[in-house]
């Protein structure tokens, strides 16, 4: 092994001279999925957690590492499936608060006349009329 790996440098060297014995890019590890299978689980991620059978209705990394494990057999970190998703073009979401039951046209009108009136007081003997 040692004189065939040897051998192919001198090679290398009498094609290519001193170039031919520096280190090219290193291609890395080989992808565990393949692009067929990122297209599906893209499709399943695109479908939501709650239509794969989860209760929740946000997917996380742990979620998604579990999708790639049960459909195609492949263990991934949930650090390396943030990776993946990111790979593949999905980005982080925070999903926004919105209180159920919250008046619309009073925090509209909290907003535009109470909180103006905050600010430029400092906040001194403010109350909230919701």
């Amino acid at each position: 092994m040692i004189l065939e790996e040897a051998l192919q440098w001198l090679s290398d060297y009498e094609v290519f001279g001193h170039e031919g014995l520096l280190e090219g890019q290193r291609s890395g590890r080989p992808a565990l999925l393949e692009d067929q299978q990122k297209l599906a689980l893209g499709e399943i991620i695109d479908s939501g957690p709650l239509k794969y059978g989860f209760v929740s209705g946000v997917w996380n990394a742990p979620m998604i590492g579990r999708v790639i494990a049960e459909e195609f057999e492949v263990e991934y970190t949930a650090r390396h499936v943030r990776r993946l998703l990111q790979e593949m073009g999905f980005s982080v979401q925070r999903p926004t608060r919105i209180l159920a039951r919250a008046n619309r046209a009073a925090q509209q009108r909290w907003r535009r006349y109470t909180y103006p009136s905050l600010k430029k007081s400092g906040g001194a003997g403010w109350q909230v009329d919701f």
